[in-house]
């Protein structure tokens, strides 16, 4: 993964400004630090939602939850997210 991502940087800065490649750089660097000040099931519960995609249905089955269980604490997980990139300058979408 690191070195697609290191390719497709490659190719962002033939396309964007300097500038835009810098609020790029800095964005992604406030989206990882307010996913690490998350606490561990925060994390967990973001990562499999939205970065791996799973649905509510097989991340209830994983933790034994239910599925209302789970988008609640998704929701919960997505607020204090929001709320450290809000912290770090970034503003929700």
């Amino acid at each position: 993964r690191e070195g697609e991502l290191a390719i497709e940087m490659a190719l962002a800065k033939n396309l964007l400004t300097p500038s835009q490649c810098a609020i790029g750089t800095e964005t992604a660097r406030a989206v990882r630090e307010a996913l690490a000040a998350l606490s561990e099931d925060d994390r967990e519960i973001i990562t499999q939602a939205r970065i791996v995609g799973l649905p509510h249905r097989v991340i209830a089955e994983m933790s034994t939850c239910s599925e209302e269980a789970t988008r609640k604490r998704l929701g919960r997980a997505l607020v204090q997210f929001a709320l450290e990139l809000e912290r770090r300058g970034i503003a929700p979408i």
